[in-house]
């Protein structure tokens, strides 16, 4: 295994894909780049849809955080904005077949294309998104949750400029009114 990959054992548990994506791959570098966004809108609408509903949750639940400080405000302001947004809104996963994939994945977290691969392969294997929430909030270090924070506003951003009216779209649209470069801590 070269140093820049990761084994993940298990690719449907939310708190271990939490933890590589929030702790090694937003914190690689310059990771994610634009090629993450153009993989994301290579993977199916449904891919779309829950990876949407996955930064949402996100933002709900940094909203409602008092685990902030310097390094993280920044994200959980914003996060306020669009919780308030997007509060009566239903942010359910589509049910997305699981093409027998093996819960094994080696992860090469300098790699756009790869993160694309496992936040995919988490959405066709996982039930729901709280382990992977609930880790990223109490366990990865609050200038990786502003990373991760940056990588779905992003999204959002590049979501809501698709020229579809899809549900994940116009909530990405009620989103992005709240989107602002967050600064590099």
């Amino acid at each position: 295994m070269s140093e820049k990959n990761y084994l993940v054992r298990n690719a449907a548990d939310g708190a271990e894909v939490a933890v590589v994506i929030g702790s090694i791959f937003v914190n690689s570098f310059i990771y994610p780049t634009k090629k993450f966004y153009e993989c994301m809108l290579d993977c199916d609408k449904d891919v779309q849809h829950n990876f949407t509903a996955l930064c949402l949750e996100w933002f709900r639940s940094l909203a409602d955080t008092n685990l902030v400080d310097g390094r993280n405000e920044a994200s959980v302001c914003v996060a306020g904005l669009i919780a308030k947004e997007i509060r009566d809104e239903d942010l359910v996963n589509h049910k997305l077949a699981k093409k027998d994939l093996p819960t094994e994945y080696n992860f090469n977290y300098w790699s756009d294309e790869d993160a694309v691969r496992l936040i995919e392969r988490y959405m066709r294997l996982s039930e729901n998104n709280r382990a992977f929430i609930n880790k990223m909030l109490c366990y990865v270090h609050k200038t990786s949750q502003q990373c991760f924070s940056r990588m779905c506003l992003n999204w959002l951003k590049t979501a809501s400029s698709l020229p579809n009216n899809s549900h994940y779209v116009l909530l990405a649209r009620k989103a992005n009114k709240h989107y602002r470069r967050l600064p590099l801590v």
